[in-house]
């Protein structure tokens, strides 16, 4: 009985030690595998950080080049329009000033020289 004791002794001390074994086994494992999830979340999260950096620098180059392409339409359009009030100034100007310079004669010798300047040559 005594020696059956020891033996099962030795045998639960035997199982015990396998089991333990086991279970570092198993935990070396489980930190392996933990490990491995974690680099693999890392890069990914890298991944993506460099992704959304590269995708904000193109939507901020787009925005750019979208208000540049405004900024030259109303350029090109505010210089049209100075350009028209230029012109329509300078003859506002113009004929206040041949209003006050030309004498009655003189307005109807430009309006025969024009007639003449119009009409065809024989």
């Amino acid at each position: 009985m005594i020696a059956q004791a020891v033996e099962d002794a030795k045998k639960a001390r035997e199982e015990i030690e396998r089991v333990r074994q086991e279970s570092a086994q198993v935990l070396n494992k489980a930190r392996v595998d933990a490990e491995a999830i974690v680099t693999r979340a890392q890069s990914d999260a890298s991944a993506f950080n460099e992704e959304m950096r590269q995708k904000a620098i193109a939507d901020g180059q787009a925005i750019v080049q979208r208000a540049e392409k405004q900024i030259e339409l109303e350029k090109n359009r505010a210089i049209k329009d100075i350009r028209r009030e230029t012109v329509d100034l300078s003859l506002a100007i113009a004929t206040k000033l041949l209003h006050r310079n030309i004498t009655k004669d003189d307005n109807l010798a430009l309006i025969d020289e024009t007639i003449k300047q119009i009409q065809p040559t024989e």
